[in-house]
C-alpha cells in the first residue's frame, strides 16, 4: 500500500507540473534597435546611448528591444534577434517576429525597399538557438550571454577567414523555467511536454519563416556567391526537443504502405532508379543544417530518421547532411536521469511501453549512433585531457545594482551578463583549414584545435555513405563535460570547421536539383 501510495505521489507531482497557468508577457519589447554597442560594454553593464538621446545601462536598453546591435574588436556590426514563443504553442508578439525577419533581411539584402541592389548585398550568416530547460529570453540569461560570445567570435573569424557576410543571430525563447529554485525539479515532465507542443506550433512556424526568408533571399542575390546566404539552427536540452519536433513536423510525411492497408510515415520519398542504381531523392531540411545538442527526448521520436538510412537505395551526391545530433558521454542529465524519470513514468503507465528506445534519452541509444566525437594526438590516437575548465564572471558590485536597477535577489535579474567560457582563439583556422591541416569532411574528418590535439568526428561504420543526411554522434566528455557546457571552445570549434566545410560542399552542387537521377549518386553501401 505504501508503494502504491508513493508512486500516486510521484505521478501527481509530475502531472501537476504539466499543467500551466497563462503564458506571461514576452520579456523583451519591440523599440527601434538602440545604436551597436561592444559586447564588452553590455558584459560590464556600462552606460550605453539608449536611442533615445541619453545614455543608460547597457541591460536595461536591450530589455526594451527584441533586435539587439553589436561592433565586433574589428568594428564589423552583428546583430541578434530574440522571439520569444508562448506555452500554447503560439508567437508571443507578432511585431517582435516581424521585427526580426525584417532586420534579417535589411542585414542580407544590403538595404530596403525598392533601394536594394541585389548584385551588391553581403548575404549573411543566420545562426538560431534555441535553448532549454531552465533558460529563457532574459537579457543576460546565460545561454543568451554565451551566444552572443559565438556570434562575435564567428564575425571576427570571417573577417580573417575573407568571408566579409555579416552574422545574424537568432535566439529563440521560452519559459524554459516555470518555477524557481528547489522546486523548479517538479517542472521536468511539464516543461519537456511544453517544448514538443510549441515545436509543433510556434517554433516550427518561426523556423519555417526563417527558412522561408533564407531561400528567397539566395535567390534574389545575384552577389556571385552561390548559397550568399546560410542558415544553421541549433537546439540545446528541451530546446533540442523543441527543434526536433519542428523539424519531425515540417519533413516526416506519409507514404502508401506497399506491403499492407493504409499508409507509413517517411522522412522522403521512396528510391527511383537511376541506371539501374536505386537513389533516394533528396532529402530536404529547415535551412542549411540542423544541430542537436544533448537533446532532451526519447530515441524513439527519433526512428523515422534513423530508419531512413537502412531503406532501399544509396543517396544522391546532391545529398547534404540535414540533422546532426551530438550527445556527450558526460550528460548525465539525459543519460541517467531522464531514463529513470522515463522508467518511473512506465512503471505508472506500463501498456504504454514499447522497447529500450522509449527509455533511453536521443544520442544515446547505441542502434541509432553513428559516429563518435573524440579527441585525438597527431598520431591518431585518442586522448583524454579533461575538459577546458570554466571561468565563472564577475558579478554586479552594488554600485550596478542599483544604476541598473537589478533585482538579482529576487530572481529577476542575473547577477552577471558575461559568459563563463573564453571565445575560442583558433575559428578562423578551423573556418578556413590551412592545406597542411588536417581535413574535416562532412562525414568524418578532424580539425587542429591545439598543437598535439585533435577534435575527430569518427564514423562506428566502415560502409557508412558519405551524403547520409542524419548523424548522431557521442561526443567525448573532454569535449563537452556535462549536460549544459554546449559553449566549450572544443565543441564550438568543432561546430565552426564543421559548418565551414558544409558550405564549401554546398558552393560545389545544385541544391535546387529535385531529380535524384540528374545528379551523380554515391556509391557508398547504405
Amino acid at each position: 500500500m505504501r508503494v502504491r501510495v508513493g508512486s500516486f505521489l510521484i505521478v501527481s507531482a509530475l502531472f501537476l507540473s504539466g499543467c500551466s497557468s497563462t503564458t506571461p508577457p514576452p520579456l523583451r519589447n519591440t523599440k527601434a534597435p538602440a545604436p551597436p554597442m561592444k559586447l564588452t560594454d553590455l558584459e560590464g553593464r556600462v552606460d550605453v546611448p539608449n536611442g533615445e538621446g541619453g545614455m543608460s545601462c547597457s541591460d536595461p536598453v536591450l530589455r526594451n528591444r527584441s533586435v539587439e546591435r553589436f561592433h565586433d574588436d574589428g568594428g564589423k556590426e552583428f546583430d541578434l534577434g530574440v522571439i520569444e514563443l508562448s506555452d500554447d504553442g503560439h508567437v508571443s508578439d507578432l511585431i517582435q517576429e516581424e521585427d526580426v525577419l525584417r532586420r534579417l533581411n535589411e542585414i542580407a539584402a544590403g538595404g530596403i525597399g525598392n533601394d536594394i541592389d541585389y548584385t551588391k548585398s553581403p548575404g549573411a550568416v543566420v545562426v538560431t538557438f534555441v535553448h532549454g530547460w531552465h533558460h529563457r529570453a532574459k537579457v543576460c540569461d546565460n545561454n543568451l550571454a554565451c551566444f552572443r560570445r559565438v556570434l562575435q567570435a564567428l564575425s571576427e573569424a570571417g573577417t580573417q577567414a575573407r568571408d566579409p557576410r555579416p552574422v545574424f543571430g537568432v535566439y529563440i525563447g521560452w519559459r524554459g523555467e516555470s518555477l524557481h529554485g528547489q522546486a523548479s525539479v517538479l517542472t521536468f515532465y511539464g516543461r519537456k511536454r511544453t517544448a514538443h507542443r510549441i515545436g509543433h506550433e510556434g517554433g516550427r512556424e518561426v523556423l519555417l519563416k526563417l527558412d522561408a526568408a533564407y531561400r528567397t533571399l539566395n535567390a534574389a542575390i545575384k552577389n556571385g556567391m552561390k548559397h550568399p546566404v546560410t542558415m544553421v539552427t541549433a537546439g540545446h536540452s528541451f530546446g533540442g526537443a523543441l527543434v526536433y519536433s519542428a523539424v519531425e513536423g515540417a519533413l516526416v510525411a506519409e507514404l502508401r504502405n506497399l506491403e499492407g492497408p493504409g499508409s507509413i510515415h517517411a522522412v522522403g520519398k521512396r528510391a527511383i532508379t537511376c541506371g539501374g542504381q536505386s537513389v533516394r531523392p533528396v532529402r530536404p531540411g529547415i535551412g542549411d543544417l540542423v544541430v542537436l545538442v544533448n537533446p532532451a527526448f526519447e530515441a524513439s521520436r527519433y526512428n523515422y530518421f534513423a530508419a531512413d538510412l537502412t531503406t532501399l537505395g544509396t543517396y544522391s551526391i546532391n545529398q547534404l547532411p540535414v540533422l546532426l545530433t551530438v550527445a556527450s558521454e558526460a550528460d548525465s542529465a539525459v543519460k541517467v536521469a531522464f531514463p529513470a524519470g522515463r522508467i518511473l513514468f512506465f512503471s505508472a503507465f506500463p501498456w504504454l511501453y514499447r522497447g529500450m528506445s522509449d527509455i533511453i534519452g536521443q544520442g544515446h541509444y547505441d542502434p541509432q549512433t553513428t559516429h563518435d566525437l573524440i579527441l585525438t594526438d597527431n598520431a591518431g590516437k585518442q586522448i583524454h585531457p579533461g575538459a577546458l575548465k570554466a571561468v565563472k564572471p564577475d558579478e554586479a558590485d552594488d554600485k550596478t545594482i542599483a544604476r541598473c536597477k537589478l533585482d538579482i535577489k529576487g530572481d529577476h535579474d542575473y547577477a552577471t551578463c558575461a559568459c563563463e567560457y573564453p571565445v575560442p582563439t583558433n575559428l578562423a583556422s578551423a573556418l578556413n583549414s590551412p592545406a597542411n591541416e588536417p581535413k574535416m569532411t562532412l562525414a568524418g574528418g578532424a580539425i587542429r584545435m591545439a598543437p598535439d590535439e585533435e577534435i575527430v568526428l569518427k564514423s562506428r561504420s566502415t560502409t557508412w555513405d558519405p551524403h547520409a543526411p542524419f548523424i548522431v554522434a557521442r561526443a567525448s566528455p573532454d569535449i563537452i563535460s556535462q549536460h549544459s557546457d554546449i559553449y566549450t571552445p572544443r565543441f564550438v570549434t568543432f561546430l565552426a570547421g564543421y559548418i565551414s566545410e558544409f558550405l564549401k560542399q554546398a558552393e560545389s552542387i545544385d541544391r535546387t536539383a529535385s531529380d535524384p537521377c540528374s545528379a551523380r549518386v554515391s556509391t557508398a553501401a547504405p
